[in-house]
């Protein structure tokens, strides 16, 4: 759909880009002749201080980049309708560059890839393979990084990079057809190129089964392991069942869960069997039920708040507080250390934070009607101005970033220049309508989070409500999520109340902050009834904690005091700026 622009002030500086891309023409022969269009393909870098980094376009064209350089374009152009996908080759000395936006299609000169640099040496890992005479081995690198290990191999390396210093673990994802696999010294932490990890496999003997059955699985997360050398495996959100195949005879084997589902806790029965396998075990059975939440203060002691608001947290698990009474940004650092950000910068009443995965943090600096940028370096910019009391910030997978522009009930998008593009809501236009762009209203919208799908969550406030934006970027279409009772979607504000549910038959009492975490539940700061309540992906509203209970919640009692703010860490612990307590609490499962 074509989005309202409106133009605003900004305080940024603005570069220019000129491109100039030819034409190549050529001419067949015999009866006919034709004309081929050819497009370049490049875009921005940011942060590259040393040479060594290679980039490649489609795998094959190669293009070394020299240290300093702020554009790159490759030598080889593309027809129209052509793919084109660009990827780090070599990583430059000292550094670790990602590029974001860097495939698509062609339809004229692509200059919009960006290539973003930060310090710090990467290394990959990777090993030995012995004894692997079949197919289907999939290795796993921290979880992820699937990498499929050919017949016959004998080394592997995973293509994705670490960072000096980090900590990595390699898995077995999936077996190989008719043969165990097990993995010695997969774990340590990055210092240089990893080459020490040893995978072990031989056929299998006799194997046998282990099935049972699950109760009250809601969430996604549930990791089973039946003995110490096997793969884990991963159990589906909503799994009466399951089913652990190829288990050699003689294994010594007992039911242990590696990671409980997401806000629950799964307890094995009293039957489960623990011994040496020799015939298939189908007893193994599983009850799951919502966690009990743990609630403590991170601040207690080491640093005085002052109205608590926006909180996010990053990659590290470092967490960032928009101190709104102090009118200060801080860091709190697993450890407990604390420091200002952004220490030069002036901020008036500032409320949203966000982070992004290069450590670039973004201020929604609510008096001064601005959203402001501390990059990595510490250097301070303005995005955008003119905005009308901005309360919630976001950035997406991509680096984009978005505003909710609270007194101008809308959300916005930041363009180049500080544009602001209306994705959803319109100035002047208060509601609770539900539809596509400025078409859907809103009433003081003041947090802003995105899932892994792209999908934007709103906490409208006055509306007593958690709206939906899918397809952003797109139709930027607005749904109501959950809250309202029932009564938002329409042109009448949403009601009011406490009361679990699913989707709009739940209440809410002006909801100021939400987050989303990696299995897609939505948590909300119900500042209104000073509690944090859980959406699951199915929309079913529970309550977390509180400072009194809906009837029938197993949620754990605690005394908030307008809990405002809300963001997840990757291990689903919550943080929650508690705003008249002037504490930052920790809520685990």
């Amino acid at each position: 759909m074509n989005r309202p622009i409106r133009v605003r002030r900004c305080a940024a500086s603005v570069g220019f880009l000129v491109l100039a891309a030819g034409c190549l023409a050529g001419c067949g022969g015999g009866a006919g002749g034709g004309f081929s269009a050819t497009h370049t393909i490049g875009g921005s870098i940011s942060g590259l201080g040393s040479s060594g980094l290679v980039l490649t376009d489609n795998g094959a064209d190669s293009l070394m980049v020299p240290s300093g350089a702020m554009t790159f374009t490759f030598a080889q152009a593309l027809t129209a309708g052509a793919t084109y996908d660009v990827a780090v080759a070599t990583q430059p000395s000292g550094e670790t560059c990602a590029v974001t936006a860097g495939s698509g299609t062609v339809t004229g000169n692509v200059t919009t890839v960006s290539v973003t640099c930060v310090a710090g040496a990467s290394y990959t890992v990777g090993g030995t393979v012995s004894g692997l005479t079949a197919s289907g081995l999939v290795l796993q690198l921290n979880g992820a990084n699937n990498l499929s290990v050919a017949s016959g191999a004998s080394t592997f390396t995973f293509p994705t990079a670490l960072r000096s210093g980090a900590a990595y673990t390699v898995t077995e994802e999936t077996p190989p057809s008719g043969e165990a696999c097990t993995v010695a010294s997969g774990t340590a932490t990055v210092t240089a190129n990893v080459t020490n990890v040893r995978v072990t496999c031989s056929a299998l003997a006799t194997a046998y089964t282990i099935s049972g059955s699950i109760s009250g699985l809601t969430a996604l997360g549930l990791h089973l392991q039946f003995y110490s050398a096997g793969q884990s495996l991963a159990v589906a959100s909503g799994a009466t069942t399951y089913a652990y195949t190829e288990v050699p005879s003689g294994t010594n084997v007992a039911l242990s869960i590696v990671t409980q589902p997401d806000w629950q806790t799964c307890t094995p029965s009293s039957s489960n069997y623990s011994g040496v396998i020799n015939a298939d075990l189908t007893s193994e059975n599983l009850a799951c039920a919502a966690a009990t939440a743990t609630v403590q203060t991170v601040n207690a002691g080491n640093f005085p708040l002052s109205d608590p608001t926006g909180v996010a947290v990053d990659s590290q698990g470092d967490v960032y507080v928009a101190d709104t009474g102090g009118n200060e940004i801080l860091e709190i650092t697993p450890s407990g250390n604390v420091t200002q950000v952004g220490v030069s910068a002036t901020f008036n009443r500032p409320t949203g934070v966000a982070v992004d995965a290069f450590g670039n943090v973004y201020v929604a600096d609510t008096g001064d009607n601005e959203i402001r940028e501390i990059t990595s370096a510490g250097t301070l910019q303005t995005l955008a101005s003119g905005l009308r009391g901005p309360q919630g910030v976001a950035v997406d997978s991509s680096g984009n970033v978005f505003v909710a522009d609270t007194g101008n009930n809308e959300i916005d998008e930041i363009g180049p220049g500080g544009t602001l593009s209306v994705i959803a809501g319109s100035a002047g236009l208060i509601g609770c309508m539900d539809g596509n762009g400025t078409a859907a209203s809103f009433d003081e919208p003041t947090s802003l989070a995105f899932d892994s799908s792209g999908n934007l969550y709103v906490a409208d406030r006055n509306n007593n409500a958690i709206r939906r934006i899918t397809s952003v970027g797109s139709s930027d279409t607005v749904t109501t999520w959950a809250g309202g009772g029932g009564a938002c979607g329409g042109s009448s504000p949403g009601a009011g109340g406490y009361q679990d549910g699913t989707g709009t038959n739940a209440l809410f009492l002006g909801p100021t902050g939400v987050t989303v975490d990696a299995a897609g539940n939505v948590f909300v700061a119900d500042s209104g009834n000073d509690a944090i309540r859980e959406i699951t992906p199915a929309a079913v509203v529970t309550t977390v904690a509180a400072l009194t209970l809906p009837s029938g919640s197993t949620g754990t009692t605690y005394a908030f005091s307008h809990p405002f703010g809300i963001a997840s860490d990757a291990v689903s612990n919550l943080y929650v700026g508690d705003s008249y307590n002037n504490r930052i609490e920790e809520i685990s499962p």
